[in-house]
């Protein structure tokens, strides 16, 4: 009875980690699309996110309204 249920509970482990796989999905950039698209693909990739935050922060500095005199 125990050597059954041992057997059933390692055939449920295993349906479920098939199940439950977890794969690291690479974010690809679109090519020839808007820069926003591009840097929000950036931002999503791992490893690239902390450039990507450091370039936009840049460009809405340097895209302010100016002031009108």
């Amino acid at each position: 009875m125990q050597a059954n249920n041992a057997k059933a509970m390692s055939a449920h482990v295993r349906a479920v980690k098939a199940l439950v796989k977890l794969k690291e999905v690479e974010p690809k950039v679109p090519k020839g699309a808007s820069c926003k698209v591009a840097l929000l693909a950036l931002l999503a990739h791992p490893k690239h996110w902390k450039c990507a935050h450091a370039h936009m922060a840049r460009e809405h500095r340097f895209c302010q309204p100016k002031a009108k005199a």
